[in-house]
């Protein structure tokens, strides 16, 4: 593999010199801004809220499996009231995958979806398929969410299986992805995955402009930014092991979407600042 040039090594220490001081409940914070989460409905949420006692009576492997189906068609969105139609339209009542399905026909299947008639057409088999799948039907009748700790390499790579893509595709990692991130939001450690540890960065759009824009170069290979993000988290993790790659997608998602992003793109000493104000919301 090829190594860093000097200059990209020095950013990436930059960075992580920043990243490494983020305490775990600005984390938090950050993955409960996730639009997944940030409109998550009540009914998802964990039992430990008092205020959610509906959630008591829905297992976890139904919440999972909800999650992981809105991820999996988390794609070529053009505005962002995706998860908003998709939680909306989901009875915290469903009891069964046909149900799911049911609940869902509309907003991947109906004629008013505001999508291209192909890309329509292929959410739809993406829900059906997923839904179809013997993996589907084991998760959704799975109460115990140690299951999903203990077994989730399995399911990562079941569910790239079941879906013909690669456990490497942007969708299947953006799946597990959430799927971990429900169980720290359930006051549970992130499973110990080799997905997390040797996975690089799925690269979309917003990853690959931030990226071009921090490192001022134009076309780079999905495995050049990959290169480059896995250095930054190997640097940070000297000093705090438990940042994953979930933890780094998840801050360059809200950097990049951020207001201030023109202020960390132009003058990369700014990202301090720029991840302060991330979290002034959280402090106020």
């Amino acid at each position: 593999m090829c190594e860093l040039s000097k200059e990209d090594e020095k950013l990436a220490s930059e960075i992580a010199e920043n990243i490494k001081n983020i305490k775990k409940g600005d984390w938090k914070f950050l993955f409960c801004q996730l639009p997944e989460f940030k409109m998550i409905p009540k009914f998802m949420k964990p039992p430990e809220d008092k205020e959610n006692s509906k959630t008591k009576n829905v297992p976890f492997g139904r919440k999972a499996v909800i999650l992981i189906l809105g991820a999996l068609n988390d794609y070529r969105v053009r505005d962002n009231c995706y998860w908003k139609k998709f939680y909306k339209a989901i009875n915290e009542n469903v009891r069964t995958l046909h149900g799911l399905k049911i609940s869902l026909r509309e907003v991947y299947c109906g004629k008013d979806t505001n999508e291209q008639e192909k890309k329509r057409l292929q959410k739809c088999k993406r829900m059906e398929k997923f839904l179809k799948s013997q993996l589907a039907k084991e998760l959704w009748e799975t109460k115990d969410i140690d299951y999903f700790i203990n077994n989730f390499d399995t399911i990562w790579l079941k569910l790239s299986m079941c879906m013909d893509n690669s456990p490497l595709s942007k969708t299947i990692l953006l799946a597990i992805k959430d799927l971990a991130l429900l169980i720290f939001l359930h006051d549970r450690d992130f499973p110990r995955s080799r997905c997390f540890n040797e996975v690089g960065i799925a690269v979309d759009r917003r990853i690959r402009r931030f990226t071009e824009s921090c490192l001022d170069r134009e076309n780079l290979r999905d495995e050049e930014i990959q290169r480059f993000w896995r250095k930054v988290r190997e640097k940070v993790s000297k000093v705090s092991p438990n940042v994953t790659w979930v933890h780094l997608d998840t801050l360059i998602w809200h950097v990049a979407s951020s207001r201030n992003q023109g202020c960390i793109l132009e003058n990369k000493e700014n990202l301090k600042k720029v991840i302060r104000e991330l979290f002034k919301s959280n402090e106020q």
